[in-house]
């Protein structure tokens, strides 16, 4: 869990330093979002799959690089 705490306060962090926080939150939002659904999908159609994870799900850790990458 410590991934994902760190993906969150590094966005937290950056929304409090842009210049326009509205318009990131926005963009972040969408972007994981996407990326969310994307790679769910390819979990669920047995594309991908991640140790560890059980249900499968999309692991935290993954969601916490949609957040860094967005």
């Amino acid at each position: 869990l410590l991934g994902p705490a760190v993906a969150l306060l590094a966005a937290v962090v950056h929304l409090f330093r842009a210049s326009s926080p509205r318009e990131e939150m926005k963009l972040l939002i969408s972007v994981t979002a996407i990326g969310i659904i994307l790679d769910q999908s390819l979990v669920s159609a047995g594309i991908v799959y991640y140790r560890g994870s059980s249900l499968a799900l999309l692991p935290l850790w993954m969601i916490g690089l949609w957040v860094l990458f967005a």
